[in-house]
């Protein structure tokens, strides 16, 4: 395949051309219906936005109404996390400059109430960054947020989203010396999460009830660099770590660590990266907003950079299945100058729908099908739906059926050709006047031989 796998499409887009200069964010399903939802702070302009996906991609500014509807917060060190154990989603963040950290609880539905006295009844440190997990193992979420010249803040949970803070007694002295990179990982492999500062700076181990000592023992190959994720590349069970973007590491178990660079990848990787399975194959590949390396199954890459091309101003504020077809998706954000440009989601085309253009009445209208390029004897298969009424039928193991029913008009099954990944189907609109301003959905049900069978994405175009 030597097109780009992620493309823009005429839905996908946040509300406006917000200016979001230094950002952080989160995503999860805040209100329980199936699809992911965004939450973007800025510590430059004092705002937080949260936005609900309508479950196409396309997303409806809630903020006033579902968070609060005025202030400046100066937020940064975002995360969704189910606090008290009720089972939905809340938010969390800290503060940039005025040493205030932030907790709303969610009501199920994905309206918020603010606790944060009642939360975090201490002042914090003036944040750069949050990490969460559950460091003394008594199953709820904890939080360390992360400081810039000022003492990182350990807080443990109660399990009802009220947090001591334990700093002073869990964390080593002087715990502001430590870099702010810092990467979660069980690094012994003995069942609790370890503290890596990055850089070399200092490894904190845990003693599996949340308090960290200092070792002077580095099980990594060194140097290490700043950026680092954690994921398991050749699927046997054990974590491994990408450095920099340009160096893996790989896990051996009991602690043990071995690089494999040489063997493993054929070049660093371009911009900041992400593991992720954007094949759909069962492995985690290494991707970024302009490149990407796919996984062999073992954990060893091959360049794929043409089908990664993505705005090169812009900045990944989320990669998750933002419109249904089970496949991963990007929602790029520019940043600085080029936030005038609208943020947007660049869809996954391994299972998509898409009209090439707007309707006309009295013409042909295409609509391009796309799904995961196979090669001989292999045929995948696509069956196109039109309707003129949107709605939401779970038919499990599909997914969703997203037009009515009994409003629908179904084509013929059509064959991908291997190797291409993509066919059309066209159908002619009648010439009338009382047509244009309609709304049209497309959907199709998408059978790959040698995955699930699932219903695409649903397009959407107005007659014109």
């Amino acid at each position: 395949q030597k097109t780009p796998q992620w493309r823009s499409t005429l839905d996908g887009r946040l509300p406006k051309a917000y200016r979001f200069t230094n950002y952080t964010s989160a995503i999860g399903d805040i209100d329980s219906d199936g699809d992911v939802d965004v939450f973007i702070t800025d510590d430059h302009t004092g705002r937080d936005y949260l936005f609900r996906n309508d479950g196409i991609g396309s997303f409806e500014d809630i903020t006033a109404t579902h968070l609060y509807k005025s202030g400046f917060r100066d937020s940064v060190g975002a995360a969704m996390v189910d606090v008290d154990g009720d089972g939905d989603l809340d938010i969390v963040h800290g503060s940039a400059h005025s040493g205030k950290l932030f907790l709303y609880l969610n009501n199920g539905k994905g309206k918020f109430t603010d606790i944060s006295s009642t939360a975090f009844p201490f002042r914090a440190t003036y944040v750069v960054g949050l990490r969460t997990g559950d460091f003394d193992g008594d199953k709820d979420i904890d939080l360390l947020f992360l400081g810039s010249q000022r003492p990182h803040q350990l807080l443990l949970n109660n399990g009802k989203g009220v947090f001591t803070d334990v700093t002073t007694t869990h964390l080593p002295a002087r715990s502001d010396k430590f870099c702010e990179y810092l990467t979660v990982l069980d690094l012994e492999q003995d069942g609790d999460l370890d503290f890596l500062f990055s850089a070399g700076r200092k490894i904190l181990l845990n003693d599996g009830k949340a308090k960290f000592t200092i070792t002077k023992v580095n099980p990594l190959p060194t140097p290490l660099g700043y950026w680092m994720i954690t994921g398991d590349v050749d699927k046997d069970g054990l974590t491994d770590l990408l450095i920099d973007g340009s160096r893996l590491v790989r896990g051996l178990g009991r602690g043990r660590y071995q690089e494999v660079t040489k063997t493993a990848i054929p070049r660093p990787v371009a911009g900041l990266a992400y593991f992720a399975d954007v094949d759909l194959d069962g492995d985690l590949d290494i991707l970024s907003t302009n490149d990407l390396l796919l996984n062999d199954g073992k954990g060893r890459f091959t360049s794929a950079k043409e089908r990664a091309v993505l705005p090169i101003s812009s900045r990944m504020a989320g990669i998750a299945d933002f419109d249904g077809d089970r496949d991963l998706d990007f929602l790029i954000v520019y940043p600085g100058r080029y936030a005038n440009s609208k943020h947007r989601v660049y869809f996954n085309h391994l299972r998509q729908v898409a009209s090439a253009s707007h309707p006309k009445t009295g013409g042909a209208h295409r609509v391009d099908l796309f799904v995961r390029p196979s090669f001989n004897p292999v045929f995948h298969m696509a069956l196109p739906m039109c309707g003129i009424k949107k709605t939401r039928v779970r038919i499990p193991p599909l997914g969703f059926l997203r037009i009515d029913p009994s409003l629908l008009l179904v084509g013929g099954w059509l064959l991908v050709p291997p190797g291409s990944g993509t066919v059309s189907w066209s159908y002619q609109i009648p010439s009338l006047n009382s047509l244009k301003g309609l709304t049209l959905y497309h959907q199709a049900l998408i059978v790959d031989l040698q995955l699930p069978s699932v219903f695409s994405n649903l397009d959407r175009v107005i007659i014109q």
